[in-house]
């Protein structure tokens, strides 16, 4: 019967952890590809960079004008019924939550609401026929009086 070498296990389990350890180092470089180096790239990294911060910080731009005039945002008030009144373009039609209205002519509008107790969101929704929209949400906070 032969008799095993044990230094033929460690040298085979150097030789595993070795690959394993090559295979490792060469799967990071593929997954992280290099940092530029000279200043013209970094410079072009900063700037794309930096022109996306700015086109996250602008605004959505709306296809229709939309205000709302009554209630303000933010407020609070102590009776539960109240009037969503604003403005956006003539023959709109318009959302104020699941309340369904047009607005008239002037592209004004109007309707009555009665609040939950605490604070209640106020979805206003204008839309035309071509597909233009706009939207407006305005936080009132209703606290009866004692």
């Amino acid at each position: 019967m032969k008799k095993r070498n044990p230094d033929n296990k460690i040298l085979l389990i150097g030789i595993i952890v070795t690959v394993l350890i090559i295979v490792l180092l060469f799967s990071k470089k593929i997954n992280n590809p290099a940092k530029p180096t000279s200043t013209e790239q970094i410079e072009s990294t900063i700037q794309t960079d930096q022109q996306a911060v700015s086109e996250q910080e602008q605004p959505i731009e709306e296809g229709l004008y939309l205000e709302v005039i009554s209630p303000v945002d933010v407020s609070s008030v102590s009776n539960s019924s109240i009037t969503v009144s604003g403005k956006t373009e003539a023959n709109v039609e318009i959302f104020i939550n699941e309340n369904e209205l047009k607005a008239d002519l002037q592209g004004n509008f109007s309707a009555a609401l009665t609040l939950e107790e605490g604070e209640n969101i106020i979805v206003v929704t204008a839309s035309d026929d071509e597909g233009n929209y706009a939207e407006k949400t305005v936080t009132v906070t209703y606290e009866p009086a004692s």
